[in-house]
């Protein structure tokens, strides 16, 4: 028989042993938790003008302004009254300009909760889709002509109108995507009317200046 070989093991304790012995819970790696893109349903649409429109509008000012100018400093160079003419020159060319500005910061932003407008002058409004009882849309002949302009109106249960958009500055484009995206009940006029028959019909859809005696007399039918 060979010799004993001591084993190098220890050996393990077991309850039968008598020993009480506890075994370590397993280690797990650290995690770190990653959040996704958050996911947002609700889209934001921003609408603005026709860009086109500041071309028009500045022709004939430079068309104005500008002969005119060159004509007052070449009188009044000679005799040495040519301050004023350049003050009215500046003043023309800021006014155009906070103009330009303006019209550029003009925007309408709408989504299903409602609609927010930043008008002409920067004041900004912002009316819930819940106040907004329906969408109207009208063909308005331009003055005395054939030409047509669409308009859109969204308006309150008590006839209030919260927006306008008029043809002459927004595309038809936009004003299917604000009537769109609001989702609220709309009507839409095909047959052209006057300026005059809203005044007769619906004053409460025009702007304080387009009441006036003078234009509803002059362009009633």
């Amino acid at each position: 028989m060979g010799n004993d070989v001591p084993s190098t093991e220890r050996p393990v304790a077991t309850p039968h042993d008598g020993v009480s012995f506890s075994v370590p819970a397993p280690q797990t790696a650290p995690t770190t938790l990653v959040s996704g893109p958050r996911s947002d349903a609700r889209r934001v649409h921003t609408i603005r003008p026709r860009r086109t429109l500041v071309r028009h509008f500045l022709a004939p000012i430079i068309a104005l302004s500008v002969p005119l100018i060159a004509v007052l400093l070449w009188a009044t160079i000679p005799i040495g009254l040519w301050a004023p003419v350049v003050a009215l020159a500046v003043l023309i060319a800021v006014l155009t300009t906070l103009s330009i500005a303006s019209y550029h910061r003009t925007t309408i932003w709408v989504d299903a909760d409602g609609v927010t407008e930043r008008g002409f002058f920067g004041r900004i409004q912002h009316f819930p889709a819940s106040e907004i009882d329906r969408i109207l849309r009208v063909e308005v002949y331009r003055g005395h002509t054939l030409d047509t302009s669409h308009q859109l109106f969204a308006v309150s249960a008590d006839e209030q109108v919260l927006l306008r958009m008029r043809g002459e500055f927004w595309k038809r484009s936009a004003m299917d995507e604000v009537a769109a995206v609001l989702g609220v009940p709309e009507i839409v006029e095909t047959e052209p009317i006057t300026l005059g028959q809203l005044r007769r019909d619906r004053s409460g859809l025009l702007y304080w200046f387009e009441k006036r005696p003078f234009a509803a007399r002059s362009n009633t039918p």
